[in-house]
């Protein structure tokens, strides 16, 4: 059976995904999966994972630094040793000196 990455997207989203179904791709396919998903929404991952508690991916938020608005997410898919990591700030972070003052306000005060 053919299918192509976009459809793979929508059943990710969907919950739906099952890579056992299409063995032949499996392989080829895992590792841009796991990209999509470090990548897709918070929404999108959480929906999918609820919708099925047997889905073949797993995400993990870690800390790995003091920062506690640094997170790192990990999406590891089942049965495999592939993982997908990416390391982003909750919010942008703010200039640690003088936070009180915004470096690009350009009015004069």
């Amino acid at each position: 059976m053919d299918i192509t990455l976009d459809e793979i997207r929508v059943q990710i989203a969907l919950g739906t995904f099952d890579p056992s179904i299409y063995p032949e791709i499996y392989h080829i396919t895992d590792r841009e999966i796991l990209t999509f998903l470090a990548f897709c929404d918070d929404v999108v991952l959480r929906r999918a994972v609820a919708s099925n508690p047997n889905t073949p991916f797993k995400v993990h938020y870690k800390q790995y630094t003091e920062d506690p608005d640094f997170l790192v997410r990990e999406c590891a898919w089942e049965h495999t040793r592939l993982r997908y990591v990416r390391m982003f700030y909750k919010e942008p972070p703010r200039p640690s000196w003088r936070k009180d003052i915004d470096p690009y306000d350009t009015s004069c005060k």
